[in-house]
Formats: structure tokens, sequence, C-alpha cells
């Protein structure tokens, strides 16, 4: 894991048996205990579930938005022209690629 550099989210439920949220705080504290200081968890009450990722969108995507916001304001936009390694260590030619793919 200390390999592991970029930018993560970590999302827990409270509910969910299949990924309990005892396990989703124990990938975050290692995540940051071995040197990644860009960790970001977030812990959802939801009725749901396993479930919540598919039947909860307000509380699941307010927390991707969230994020999402959080780390293009640390990070900034993502451009095609650049093609090493930005300051969050994401590798934009690579996402610029993979966008253009996706739309």
């Amino acid at each position: 894991m200390s390999r592991i550099k970029c930018p993560v989210m970590v999302l827990g439920i409270t509910t969910d048996n299949f990924y309990p949220i005892w396990q989703q705080k124990e990938v975050a504290d290692v995540l940051q205990k071995s040197g990644n200081g860009a960790v970001t968890f977030y812990e959802i009450n939801s009725i749901y579930g396993h479930d919540t990722v598919l039947l909860d969108l307000s509380n699941f995507g307010v927390a991707i938005k969230g994020y999402l916001e959080t780390s293009l304001e640390v990070c900034g936009n993502v451009s095609k022209s650049l093609k090493t390694e930005d300051k969050c260590g994401i590798w934009s030619e690579q996402l610029s690629a993979e966008f253009d793919n996706a739309y």
C-alpha cells in the first residue's frame, strides 16, 4: 500500500454486511499510515446496506460529488496538453485518452 500516493476516496456504509464499515476504516487507516496524505474517508448511514450504491443515490452521490470537487480544487483539471505527471501524480495523457474514449 505504500506505493499508492494518488488521492483515494474510501466509502463505507454503516449497514453493509459484505464490506463492513470497520474494514473500510481499516483500508483508509492503512493507506494513511503508509504515507498517503490524500486519503478521504466517508461514512454513509443508510438502511439499504450493500445496495446503497444502487438505491440511495442522494447520499452516495453527495459523497462522490464532494470528493471530486475537493480533489479538483487540490489537483487541478486534467489537461490534454500535459504529458507528464501533474502535482497529484496522475498521468494526464492517459486520463485524457480515457476521457476521449468515454465521450
